[in-house]
């Protein structure tokens, strides 16, 4: 009931004491997924993967001097194919990649083609995650609480030292279908009130005996976006006050022109009224192509406008091209 409390609180080097003679029945004890980065990592691998579609559902930035996965959409293909947040994208199409080249050539490979990562272990996921809350740009203050049943453990979220919000979500685990995310604050076990510092032995306790319910409040998405406006040139500026936007561009073989292929419903794209067949034209009032949006759409300090060419009706030629 009191190891976490302690071991969250003591300055390293500290010692840990364990009785080694007994034998204790530890088929139910699953809490351990709540505090991943407590385990020891395994050695990372690499994994490779067909980019058979666009979009692909991954969102990359550089972290530690790396392109890492900091997020997967669910029900994208990325998330289909087990990519997970932490990941480093190692290979596009066969060409090894850095922070700075990978996301020119992801606009270049032309599906399907070959992209190779180095998958991460469970530590070195929470580490990545620790680093971005990707999510954290994109919601709004914490809703009313909600209740949750535990009907199985591991549940698959996990909650970081000194805090009772959510830090991530596993793939694949009844949090994720329950409906539990990334900034959601664990507020009671069994209808019992918990914080930061009770929760985990609440929580503990509550796991000898499923089902239990626990209550969380979490984050609403905002919804507020500035109406889009045309200038004297014809280019329609929208205000990017919010990521992940929620677009996908693309460019033909040969072209350097990049238009919108894919808006995500409920994303801040769609709420500007951006639409699948824009053309790109600039970010940050830099002119860019499909090549170089993204660099500069990564580097820009929020808030700031991308323009649209909206006029362009050969989107379908180009790219098939």
């Amino acid at each position: 009931q009191t190891w976490y409390a302690v071991f969250a609180s003591a300055v390293p080097p500290f010692s840990i004491g364990f009785t080694t003679g007994a034998r204790a029945d530890i088929s139910n004890i699953g809490v351990g997924e709540l505090d991943a980065e407590l385990k020891d990592p395994e050695f990372s691998k690499l994994a490779n993967f067909i980019v058979e579609k666009k979009p692909f559902g991954m969102e990359v930035q550089t972290r530690a001097g790396k392109p890492k996965v900091v997020r997967v959409i669910p029900e994208f293909p990325a998330a289909k194919l087990g990519i997970k947040r932490g990941d480093t994208v190692v290979e596009v199409g066969g060409i090894a990649v850095t922070s700075e080249t990978w996301v020119e050539m992801w606009h270049q490979a032309v599906p399907p083609f070959g992209l190779k990562l180095r998958v991460t272990s469970t530590k070195e996921e929470s580490e990545a995650v620790g680093l971005l809350d990707s999510a954290a740009a994109f919601t709004g203050p914490l809703g009313p609480a909600q209740t949750v049943t535990v009907e199985t453990t591991p549940f698959g979220m996990q909650i970081n030292p000194g805090t009772a919000k959510v830090a991530a979500v596993q793939s694949g685990r009844p949090a994720e279908s329950k409906g539990v995310r990334q900034g959601c604050e664990l507020v009671s076990v069994r209808g019992e009130a918990v914080n930061a510092g009770t929760w985990l032995s609440k929580f503990q306790s509550a796991v000898a005996s499923v089902p239990f319910e626990i209550g969380l409040r979490c984050p609403t998405r905002v919804h507020s976006q500035a109406a889009p406006q045309r200038g004297e040139d014809g280019i329609l500026r929208v205000t990017i006050a919010q990521k992940p936007f929620g677009m996908n561009v693309e460019n033909g073989a040969g072209s350097t022109r990049g238009f919108v292929t894919k808006v995500l419903p409920g994303f801040p794209a769609e709420l500007a009224g951006v639409e699948v067949g824009f053309e790109i034209d600039e970010v940050n009032g830099v002119k860019v192509d499909a090549h170089s949006w993204y660099k500069e759409f990564a580097r820009a300090e929020m808030p700031f406008s991308v323009g649209f060419r909206t006029g362009a009706s050969d989107m379908k030629e180009v790219l098939s091209a």
